[in-house]
């Protein structure tokens, strides 16, 4: 029986490494989907977008002798019950108000 050597440091087997293929676990589910309801209603010289369930809203109008419509009464702050920040509202609801607003031929 031969001693071990003392430049060689015996270390023990390495385990076999086995991979598998990686499956993505299935995402925890958030409940019901978020489904907008936008909400477009004209009263007078106001078109008026809102999306239900939510503190979300805004009016356009549109001045005298002005190619566009311009907004008041506009709503800021996000709803923390909704994952729609409210600068992706007014996007939706700006794109809204201008179709409304073509259809009564108050723009072009």
């Amino acid at each position: 029986m031969t001693a071990p050597s003392v430049y060689a440091p015996a270390t023990p087997q390495k385990p076999e490494r086995k991979t598998e293929p990686a499956v993505k676990p299935e995402p925890p589910s958030a409940g019901p989907a978020f489904d907008p309801k936008f909400e477009v209603l004209v009263s007078g010289n106001d078109i008026v977008i809102t999306l239900m369930g939510t503190s979300y809203s805004v009016t356009y109008f549109k001045r005298k002798n002005s190619p566009g419509l311009f907004a008041k009464d506009i709503t800021l702050k996000d709803d923390p019950h909704i994952p729609m920040t409210s600068a992706e509202f007014l996007t939706g609801a700006w794109k809204l108000a201008n179709d409304k607003a073509r259809e009564l031929g108050w723009i072009v």
